[in-house]
């Protein structure tokens, strides 16, 4: 298998960290692809932290990287604003981190909004819930940012935007628009940061649903890393290459290397 890839596409949440404690064998891993020339790129859902803030978490645990290398749900949201809508007006409900990536390129504070972006915020009110409710029933274009039901924690799982596409899906004109993985748009967006063939490409991950979906989807080469704390964080099951956490994957990748 490893003698096929030529870059990584790396999942951070859940697979690299929880909570952004980085897990077993993430670093050493880290230091062997930059040692062999290896390209990779984390690829997440995560709108919790913007990718500076992430860079720096990682830059204080020895995992030197640049930032460009970091592709967030936020910032996949962002730039696909910019290239498909670059004129309209955006509102934004989700985490400081999300809205702080937005409106570096839209203008904040706009009422009537053209467009609505949805990511999971832990203090979303009952306001904001009824306000977005307002906007679909005015027939604005609705964003969200990611699938994901759960996001991985140290202490189990926290609640994300997937439950926010079932709650508004019913109330939509039209499919939803989903940015993060496993969407065409975000795997196409790394395998070009990349610049090799796909086919050459592996994506690593936790989760069957995003990370290994979009593998088989995109034709890439799919790891699976066993670091979920409970099956019922993954309800699909496909075929990949299955890894205790990544440093038994390290280990696996050192003797071939």
């Amino acid at each position: 298998m490893f003698e096929n890839i030529g870059g990584f596409i790396i999942d951070l949440d859940g697979g690299f960290f929880k909570d952004f404690h980085i897990l077993p064998g993430g670093k050493d891993f880290i230091e062997t692809l930059k040692s062999n020339n290896i390209p990779f790129v984390f690829l997440s859902n995560l709108t919790t932290k913007t990718p500076d803030e992430l860079h720096e978490i990682l830059f204080r645990v020895g995992v030197y990287i640049e930032k460009d290398q970091i592709i967030t749900s936020s910032v996949l949201a962002r730039d696909y604003l910019k290239e498909n809508f670059p004129s309209s007006s955006v509102k934004v409900y989700g985490s400081k981190a999300l809205k702080s990536v937005i409106y570096q390129e839209y203008k904040i504070g706009v009422v009537d909004a053209d467009i609505i972006v949805i990511g999971m915020d832990p203090k979303i009110s009952i306001d904001d819930l009824s306000n977005i409710r307002r906007h679909i029933h005015e027939g604005k274009k609705v964003i969200f940012t990611n699938p994901d039901y759960y996001t991985p924690t140290l202490r189990g799982y926290d609640f994300e935007c997937g439950l926010m596409v079932e709650l508004f899906k019913p109330h939509l004109r039209e499919e939803p628009i989903i940015i993060g993985k496993p969407s065409k748009y975000s795997f196409e967006t790394a395998i070009k940061k990349l610049n090799v063939p796909r086919e050459y490409i592996a994506m690593i991950g936790d989760t069957y649903e995003t990370d290994i979906k979009g593998a088989h989807d995109f034709g890439l080469i799919p790891i699976h890393l066993q670091t979920a704390s409970d099956d019922s964080y993954n309800t699909l099951k496909l075929d990949a290459y299955e890894y205790k956490n990544l440093e038994d994957l390290c280990i696996a990748f050192k003797s071939y290397v």
